[in-house]
């Protein structure tokens, strides 16, 4: 395949004039690189399986992002611990 020819997932986002609640979410969230990276394994392999490290950083990127969420909401003044 001719790569020039080929533009990537990002790029291909990037064109879109109007942002969805998932592309804002991604946005939001700081894995937006790593998750068009996987989307970019992919398409060049067409096998998840050997874009497993894609996958794992992703998945790591959104859990630290998920746990920041969470530590911001626990350390309000509203919430409860017993």
């Amino acid at each position: 395949a001719n790569k020039q020819n080929q533009a990537s997932a990002c790029e291909m986002a990037d064109n879109q004039d109007e942002e969805d609640t998932y592309t804002k979410a991604l946005n939001k969230s700081g894995c937006k690189e790593v998750h068009f990276a996987l989307l970019d394994c992919y398409y060049e392999t067409h096998d998840w399986r050997k874009c497993k490290s894609f996958s794992d950083a992703l998945r790591d990127c959104m859990a630290k992002t998920k746990g920041n969420k969470d530590a911001a909401s626990s350390a309000s003044p509203t919430s409860s611990k017993k």
